[in-house]
């Protein structure tokens, strides 16, 4: 139970910080297959990728 609440608190966060790279310049978006685009992907439970043309 605890580990599903980790979870969706880290989902929660990670959607937040979406929000603000959404907005922010030289960061490029990341198509899916699912024809959707996400500027940050969770790819593990630890690591997130954002890929940005700007430091």
């Amino acid at each position: 139970m605890a580990l599903a609440q980790a979870d969706i608190a880290l989902s929660d966060v990670v959607n937040r910080i979406h929000e603000k790279v959404m907005g922010m310049d030289g960061v490029l978006p990341l198509p899916l297959a699912n024809k959707n685009t996400k500027y940050l992907i969770r790819t593990t439970i630890k690591n997130i990728v954002i890929i940005s043309t700007t430091p």
